[in-house]
């Protein structure tokens, strides 16, 4: 694959910040600490700390949607079609999440109806956008990871392979059929936006100064 000479400063940079505040909001989001989904889940609408972590993945997945579509029209324009197809995959889901977000915000306002039992379904509806675009989202990056190999070392792209998968199974198992036992699985999103915010890097620098310094040497 051709080597990447010209920086994508923007495209790199709004890429990068949206894994960085996907995983800051991650990092913050509470834990139920129950074993029972319903208790859990009941704890982490209870706690304050769950707002502030929804607006930052909120925006963040905003941020991860416009950052691949610009790399999608520049940098990745003339990729291999299963990568150009991940790119629209990642856009698509993205944009979902963002409604999952905002279903998650509102959702707050009824916390105690929920712990107490009554049926919400603003709650339901952001199960399922999980259970469906998690697994397409990771998909999406995965396709990416793979294909461009080029955007980050072979430890980072291993790193960020196990994330998604782990990230990717997740929605469905946790959130779709409310097994508990398996929240270890969200962890995947960590080792996802470690590649994430490396390949957004590399796009935003390129290796033109890699270029240069070999020039300087040969000189």
């Amino acid at each position: 694959m051709t080597r990447n000479t010209h920086s994508y400063p923007l495209e790199g940079i709004v890429f990068a910040a949206g894994g960085a505040f996907t995983l800051v909001g991650s990092a913050l989001h509470p834990t139920g600490g129950s074993s029972n989904y319903h208790d859990s889940f009941a704890a982490q609408l209870a706690n304050p700390i769950g707002a502030p972590a929804n607006w930052l993945t909120l925006i963040g997945s905003l941020l991860l949607a416009w950052g691949v579509w610009m790399l999608l029209d520049s940098a990745w324009r003339n990729a291999p079609g299963l990568v150009r197809a991940g790119a629209r995959l990642a856009i698509v889901s993205s944009a979902i999440l963002v409604i999952e977000s905002g279903a998650s915000l509102a959702m707050r306002t009824t916390a105690a109806a929920y712990a107490a039992g009554t049926p919400v379904p603003m709650v339901r509806l952001s199960e399922t956008l999980y259970a469906a675009c998690l697994p397409a989202l990771m998909l999406g990056a995965l396709l990416l990871n793979l294909g461009n190999r080029r955007l980050a070392p072979a430890v980072v792209r291993i790193v960020g392979a196990v994330g998604m998968v782990a990230l990717g199974l997740a929605g469905p198992f946790v959130d779709g059929l409310h097994i508990i036992a398996l929240w270890p699985l969200y962890l995947g999103g960590v080792l996802t936006c470690i590649w994430i915010i490396w390949a957004g890097v590399h796009e935003a620098v390129g290796v033109a100064s890699g270029t240069m310094a070999a020039q300087k040497v040969d000189a």
